[in-house]
């Protein structure tokens, strides 16, 4: 093993369940409500779709960082510390944010069935998992390694993480919360584009 105090694994436990918490609200709620033609009256409401998916990704936000907060707690409770309180709030706020408009942008998978949407999505979720430096730190990663890390925003999530409770972060902080602020706002503007034709085509 890497001999590491139970602590120090904390950083990246935390990374990791707002990256599958916050990601999963879309991927389950959206393809419900079109089940069940929530969704459909809400548009038919004088709620634009923008507005009806920012609220998704909010939503997201929130369930990521409320559940973010049991292995922080655990994590403190082991001997974790937190150096830096100000950018551990501002790096799970926008790794929420990212992930979550992730999810948006899984639910414009065709189905409403949320086990066909969840399904694929797991299926991308779990190669973001492994190439982001959450095992193998980006540090010890061969070039080829850190090109493949860098295409996902867990990587991002988990340095500014680690640095805000005193590990050793690779990027600077500016970059990574400016890596997740891209991520969030393409997966968005992504998600809305796809809903926009899935809309036109009556999917």
């Amino acid at each position: 093993g890497r001999n590491k105090p139970a602590g120090a694994l904390i950083p990246g436990l935390i990374a990791i369940t707002v990256f599958f918490t916050a990601s999963s609200i879309g991927p389950v709620v959206i393809p419900w409500e079109k089940r069940v033609h929530t969704f459909e009256r809400l548009l038919t409401a004088p709620v634009s779709l923008p507005a009806i998916l920012l609220g998704k990704t909010l939503a997201g936000v929130v369930f990521g960082l409320a559940v973010a907060v049991v292995p922080l707690a655990v994590g403190l409770l082991l001997g974790a510390q937190v150096t830096d309180p100000v950018g551990l709030i501002v790096g799970l706020a926008l790794a929420a944010g990212a992930f979550s408009s992730l999810g948006v942008l899984f639910s414009t998978l065709p189905g409403q069935n949320v086990g066909s949407v969840m399904m694929p999505a797991t299926l991308i979720r779990w190669p973001l998992l492994f190439v982001s430096g959450v095992f193998i730190p980006l540090a010890a990663l061969a070039w080829w390694g850190k090109a493949l890390a860098y295409l996902s925003p867990l990587t991002y999530a988990n340095d500014i993480i680690q640095r805000a409770m005193g590990g050793d972060g690779y990027l600077p902080p500016a970059l990574d919360a400016a890596a997740l602020l891209v991520f969030w706002t393409v997966f968005l503007l992504a998600g809305l584009r796809l809903h926009e034709v899935g809309r036109q085509r009556g999917l």
